[in-house]
């Protein structure tokens, strides 16, 4: 009776080392999938970064061409202060202050223009910072 009950014993812990065996296999399995899963995470993950770091090159690009166009209307303001300067100085040597008035006039349109486009590019400015 001592042998059957050690030799079902030896059996028994035999099968039971077995399951215990298959219950690791069983968790590790876990373990692959997590792995799998954050791969392809991974994975969509960095696609997306690729497409929202090409993005914002083409964003930094567009606000270099906004940067030479405000140097331009900057560049043309400058010119138009001059000229209504010299047509100002001109029309009262000539004794004609309406056509200084008229000059000034359309330098004011001018001036509002320009700094109704420079508080655009600074709005721009302020947002992307």
């Amino acid at each position: 009776m001592n042998t059957t009950k050690s030799v079902f014993n030896k059996v028994f812990a035999e099968k039971k080392t077995e399951l215990n065996t298959q219950r690791v296999e069983l968790k590790m399995s876990d373990y692959k999938k997590f792995m799998s899963e954050l791969e392809k995470l991974d994975n969509t993950i960095e696609k997306e970064i690729e497409s929202i770091l090409k993005r914002f090159e083409a964003i930094r690009e567009d606000r270099t061409e906004v940067s030479k166009k405000s140097m331009s209307v900057a560049k043309i303001f400058k010119q138009a202060e001059k000229q209504v300067e010299k047509d100002i100085k001109t029309a009262n040597d000539l004794g004609v202050p309406s056509a200084a008035k008229a000059f000034y006039s359309e330098y004011q349109k001018i001036k509002n223009f320009e700094s109704k486009i420079q508080k655009r590019i600074n709005k721009l400015t302020v947002q992307m910072r």
